[in-house]
């Protein structure tokens, strides 16, 4: 029998410090500003972040500014026998810039490819440029 649920880990390297890329992927009206979309929540462990309409759903469990990140995160398509993915940010400063990398536990296999591919198109590059432009670094 083929596994339900799958991991998935990935790395980038995003212009800026890592306090500013921290608090760019967990300040609500931080977020929205360099998605381009709403976002809405409280950005403190417990607290959750509805992003994108409502198409993703997160609880914050650990923060640690400018180095770590530690979420239960959701699609509105997830199935509704799974639990949320458990999400693992790790932010290190590299240079002028900051190197973060991502492991994704619990994600449900059909959706593996799609979730990887939607933390690029939908994360890193459009972080990734709005931090260029903004020369934050």
């Amino acid at each position: 029998m083929a596994e339900r649920t799958g991991t998935m880990s990935m790395s980038t390297m995003v212009p800026g410090p890592p306090e500013e890329v921290f608090d760019r992927l967990v300040d609500p009206v931080l977020h929205s500003a360099w998605a381009g979309v709403p976002s809405e929540g409280t950005a403190a462990p417990g607290g959750a972040i509805i992003c994108r309409g409502g198409l993703i759903s997160a609880r914050y469990i650990e923060l640690e500014r400018g180095q770590r990140i530690v979420m239960d995160w959701r699609l509105a398509e997830w199935p509704s026998d799974l639990p949320p993915s458990r999400v693992e940010m790790v932010l290190k400063r590299f240079g002028k810039g900051t190197h973060l990398k991502l492991e994704q536990s619990g994600v449900p296999s059909e959706l593996l490819e799609t979730i990887e591919q939607m933390w690029y198109e939908m994360y890193w590059d459009p972080m990734f440029e709005h931090l260029r432009s903004r020369a934050v670094y």
